[in-house]
């Protein structure tokens, strides 16, 4: 996981928050540092080294190059909307080619 809550609040609070939305954060399987120029970046290091067959961005920016094909872009005024969840389940199925 990737997210500007860290600064703000912590990745304790964002595992709190999928928690009491009846999300399961312990199938996060770890978190970026914010050690680089961009999360695209930080993600980009993230991965190094690791056997992840997919995964998938959602966020209400864009700084993840050179992941845009992984991004959907959620309007952070709405939330996660339904095409939005099956965009992700696209993604993740590496059904990319649907936009």
């Amino acid at each position: 996981m990737s997210s500007t809550w860290r600064y703000s609040y912590g990745y304790f609070a964002l595992d709190t928050i999928l928690y009491l939305l009846g999300a399961m954060p312990e199938i996060l399987i770890g978190q970026t540092k914010g050690d680089r120029a961009t999360r695209g970046r930080e993600i980009e290091h993230w991965l190094k080294g690791k056997h992840i067959e997919s995964f998938v961005v959602l966020d209400d920016e864009t700084d993840i190059a050179p992941y845009m094909d992984n991004l959907v872009r959620v309007d952070s005024k709405v939330g996660l909307t339904k095409y939005d969840a099956e965009r992700a389940i696209k993604i993740l199925n590496g059904d990319i080619n649907d936009t």
